[in-house]
């Protein structure tokens, strides 16, 4: 189990307090993703209290061209089922929100919004942490001083976020849309970043480290930041 920090450690005891949030269309690759979770060292310096999924696939089931679904989806109930059975073993509450044919940017701000931490990490379901996830995410965290909003992964689909600013920049905003989901999810993400930026807050690219097989690795990726890369850090 994790425990929070101790006053002896000397670093602030809210910074140590997260919360995971995973916006999922049911693909296979959220169970890799929770199993990884709960494989990775835990690290005593820093306290999970809560894991949520929020189900966002299309209202509509894609269909094939025979008219079938392309997958029998799960459930939301049986999303839970899952995480319950990957995560039970991190003591920690897990809940799934049903939010049918909402694209991923208010999947986002739904799953920030049900949690109650300082720091929210939202990850990519198609993402896997490496074993030392945890421990490098609790550094990630508590060298963040006060000005900093966000802490990204060496790689794409894993941030760390501040709730108070995110708050301040009005969460992810659902206004960029392109046929392209990665397209569409770096350009909303890259958008977030501007705002932040612009309301203040400074952005840092962290130790940890995850694998997503769909993207490029590299520090805060050209298509995450585009031309306010110079800014960042």
């Amino acid at each position: 189990m994790l425990r929070p920090v101790s006053d002896d450690d000397g670093l602030d005891r809210e910074v140590m307090a997260c919360s995971v949030v995973i916006r999922t269309l049911g693909r296979s690759s959220l169970g890799s993703l929770l199993r990884s979770l709960l494989d990775a060292a835990p690290a005593p310096t820093l306290t999970l209290h809560r894991v949520v999924l929020v189900d966002h696939r299309p209202a509509v089931p894609i269909r094939s061209a025979q008219g079938a679904p392309v997958h029998p989806p799960p459930t939301t109930g049986e999303l839970q089922g899952v995480a319950d059975a990957w995560l039970g073993g991190l003591g920690v509450e897990m809940i799934a929100i049903a939010a049918r044919g909402i694209g991923p940017a208010h999947a986002r701000d739904l799953g920030i919004a049900a949690t109650a931490t300082p720091w929210v990490v939202v990850l990519d379901e198609d993402v896997t942490v490496t074993a030392g996830w945890w421990h490098d995410l609790a550094l990630d965290l508590s060298h963040a001083d006060p000005s900093v909003g966000a802490v990204f992964a060496r790689t794409p689909g894993d941030t760390a976020i501040r709730r108070r600013a995110v708050e301040t920049a009005s969460g992810f905003h659902e206004r960029l849309e392109c046929d392209d989901p990665v397209e569409r999810d770096d350009g909303q993400d890259r958008d977030l970043v501007v705002r932040l930026l612009d309301h203040g807050w400074r952005l840092e690219t962290g130790r940890r480290t995850s694998l997503h097989p769909s993207r490029t690795p590299g520090p805060l990726t050209g298509t995450r930041v585009g031309s306010v890369t110079s800014r960042v850090c």
